[in-house]
């Protein structure tokens, strides 16, 4: 059986990721890994790192736009 690596399972499609969960114990190092890559697909863009970063340049743009439209 081939050995399954968390880099391997990144260029997987959604369908193989299935088949795989379906194929290994949830609890088994081959399982653990299957779910973490469906968790990580399914993070939304602002829980990443870049997203956190853009959200708080966008709220502090509209803030600065917002002072000074209340200061005139």
């Amino acid at each position: 059986m081939p050995e399954i690596t968390a880099k391997n399972l990144r260029h997987m499609s959604p369908e193989n990721l299935a088949m795989m969960s379906e194929r290994y114990h949830p609890l088994s190092a081959e399982g653990v890994l299957i779910r973490e890559e469906f968790e990580r697909r399914r993070k939304p863009w602002h829980d990443t790192f870049i997203g956190k970063i853009v959200a708080g340049l966008i709220i502090f743009i509209l803030s600065l736009l917002l002072g000074m439209l209340i200061g005139k």
